[in-house]
């Protein structure tokens, strides 16, 4: 206990760290770094570290994206996509006797998938400006590990129904609900606390707290299908953590698979309703 919450504090220093940086390029580092690192625990999963040009490829692609300009990311995004995937499958050729098609496969489709999740917090950013784009920050992190905790503390208490047994025997039905209520009620709260921190430093916005809490359920979920499908990925792969970055709780993959679910999802509902606006 005492080294989860050692390391739960660190983590918090370095996300302080980030959030006073947050307009800066420093974010897309942040960023970045974050991104290889679950790459590389992903790899590890896959039994594919060995290979070092797949290695290379993959960070590289991981590493680039934040840096690209929204203008090019959205009109060239397929190109560079089908490009990273060319240059795998040239890799492929190369060692097909000692690379399994399925696990290049998975990691093609889960490098994309965490690099682009990555880049969505980027660009947030850079359309919706610092202030909306911490509240993105905010809306994305307590949808994703209040409704963690929510099911950890419901499940505890009240759970009795099983919810994926085969993958992750813990999880209930009743926790899943209780974590569903729990983001609900934490996104209202955090976002009117939000809200109100801003004002000290004059900074005025409103938040439409109605289609807040009309979305959280959906984010609230969307979090729970990440967390199982990580408990997937590591079961098939006969592991217990994706890494050891973060002692007592895991690897980067293992406290964010649920918020690299989530990004996307938030990053499309502000791209319909931002869900807060400047005064």
């Amino acid at each position: 206990m005492k080294t989860r919450i050692i390391s739960a504090l660190i983590g918090l220093a370095v996300l302080f760290v980030v959030i006073m940086n947050f307009d800066s390029i420093f974010l897309n580092f942040a960023v970045a770094v974050v991104i290889i690192i679950a790459i590389d625990e992903l790899l590890g999963a896959s039994k594919l570290k060995g290979n070092k040009p797949i290695c290379i490829v993959t960070y590289l692609f991981g590493a680039t994206l934040p840096f690209l300009k929204l203008s090019l990311f959205e009109d060239k995004i397929p190109l560079i996509i089908f490009a990273f995937v060319f240059l795998i499958m040239l890799i492929m050729l190369k060692y097909h006797t000692e690379l399994s098609i399925v696990n290049v496969g998975f990691t093609i489709a889960f490098t994309i998938a965490i690099s682009l999740s990555g880049t969505c917090l980027v660009y947030m950013r850079d359309l919706y400006g610092k202030n909306i784009g911490l509240y993105a920050v905010v809306v994305i992190l307590t949808g994703a590990w209040m409704s963690d905790t929510g099911a950890y503390f419901t499940g505890v208490f009240f759970g009795k129904h099983k919810l994926a047994p085969l993958i992750s025997p813990k999880k209930t039905v009743e926790g899943a609900a209780g974590g569903v209520v729990v983001c609900v009620v934490s996104e209202v709260l955090f976002s009117f606390l939000y809200v109100l921190i801003l004002e000290k430093f004059k900074v005025s916005l409103s938040v439409d707290y109605a289609a807040l809490a009309l979305l959280s359920p959906v984010i609230s979920l969307v979090s729970i299908v990440g967390d199982l499908s990580a408990s997937i990925i590591k079961r098939q792969s006969g592991i217990k953590d994706f890494g050891k970055i973060m002692p007592g709780h895991g690897g980067i993959l293992d406290r964010f698979d649920s918020v690299l679910m989530v990004i996307p999802v938030v990053y499309i509902i502000f791209s319909i309703h931002p869900l807060i606006t400047a005064l």
